[in-house]
Order: C-alpha cells, then structure tokens, then sequence
C-alpha cells in the first residue's frame, strides 16, 4: 500500500471532526490525503459514538486512500490499516474496529464511503489511538487505556501518525481478505470475544471468516456475523 501520508498532510489544531475535513478534500478535489487534528470536538466511532480525544493526547487522524477507489470490498481498507497499526504499536486487533491492549481498548478505526466529484467511492479511515491520556470518561475508565500505560512507548500525535504511515506502506494492497489473513492473524484478539447484537443476542466470536465476516457461536448454531449486525463487545 502506499503511505498515505507521503501525499500531503493536512495539520490543523481544532476540528470537529476530521472525517468531515477529509470528506471535504475530497469535494473540493484538494490534494493533501490525510487530516491530523490535534483536538476534535466531535469525533466519532462506529454506530455513531462518540470518541474522546483530549488535546495533544491522542492520535485524530484520518486517511484519505485513493488507490483504494471503487476497490470491491472497501471495508478491506479498514481492516488492513487497523492490522498495520496493531503491529506498529504492540497491540492486537479485536473484530471488526478495535486497537486493544488485554483487553482494554486503545484505539479504533472508523472506514467511511465518500463518493468523489468524478463519481467513484472512496475509503476514508480514520485511526483513534489514545495516545499519552490518563483520565477517561467515567463511562469508558475500566475499559479503555492509553499506549503509554499499556506499552511504555509515548508518541506525539505527529509522531505516531508518521509511524502508522510507515507501518502501512509495508502492507500490501489486499485484493480479499486472504491477502491479509495471516497478519490479521498475528494480532487478532477476536476468538472467544462476546458481542451484542442488533437483535439483542449474545455471540462468542469463534474466528474471522475468510470473507471478513465473524463466525460466532449464538448457543449451540453457529452464525456469521457482519460488522454492521453486531453492536458493541459484551462483557455479559
């Protein structure tokens, strides 16, 4: 893949959110295929909530990917860069968005469709990795952690944007799944993991599919799960 950062970086001290600053690049057919903020007021994660990201503490960052235009399956791209991130920074990856560290959660990543003014769809990935932060909200505390505590490594968001930049171009352009499978592999935190529903059950993942998708066991059936079906880990 290429280092999407070796394409211009936009820096900026306050967003809302750099999702949307990305999404207007692209409208405005502007160059830069990054976005590194180092405060957004409203930032977001999957299913629409919200991610906390206190200033000059956590990496704000979203890429811009055109390689990947009208690529078959987009939500490739998501899982390819969390791999890359994962390995950088000594953490594993949980099904289908989460940077963890035993358990807790460290960071995620947000894969958006953006249609472009000469028609094609293109991934926008954003990457939330807390960085240095030691108080979380009190929803979120006995959950998440930052890379510091859990690793001992300390980074600016700058620097750590240009690590995970690195850490990408090393991949390769996965056409499937399969291309990234035995990565994924290496940092996958998945098996045995719960996940909660749209529908209210409770599923144990049992692995990643070949496709992607998540075979799970819902009491004694197995079922595939896809990423928009399952709401949020369950600790129940």
């Amino acid at each position: 893949m290429q280092n999407p950062l070796s394409r211009g970086i936009l820096i900026l001290d306050e967003v809302e959110s750099t999702q949307d600053i990305a999404s207007q690049l692209i409208a405005e057919g502007r160059p830069e295929s990054a976005v590194l903020a180092a405060f957004q007021s409203d930032g977001r994660g999957r299913m629409g909530r919200t991610w906390h990201s206190p200033k000059g503490e956590s990496l704000s960052l979203s890429l811009i990917l055109p390689e990947w235009a009208d690529h078959p399956i987009p939500y490739l791209a998501g899982m390819a860069i969390a791999v890359a991130a994962a390995s950088e920074f000594g953490l594993k990856v949980s099904w289908p968005n989460d940077l963890v560290f035993e358990g807790r959660k460290v960071g995620g990543i947000l894969a958006e469709m953006v249609r472009t003014p000469e028609g094609q769809n293109l991934p926008v990935v954003g990457i939330g990795l807390n960085l240095t932060q030691r108080a979380f909200p009190a929803e979120i505390a006995d959950r998440a952690i930052s890379l510091e505590q859990a690793t001992g490594i300390r980074l600016t968001p700058h620097e750590a944007a240009e690590r995970l930049g690195a850490a990408i171009a090393r991949l390769p352009l996965p056409k499937t799944f399969s291309d990234i499978a035995g990565s994924w592999a290496d940092v996958d935190a998945t098996p045995g993991k719960r996940f909660k529903m749209t529908g209210g059950d409770i599923v144990e993942a049992i692995k990643v599919q070949g496709d992607g998708s998540l075979l799970a066991k819902n009491g004694t059936r197995e079922v595939t799960v896809l990423a928009g079906e399952a709401i949020f880990p369950s600790a129940s």
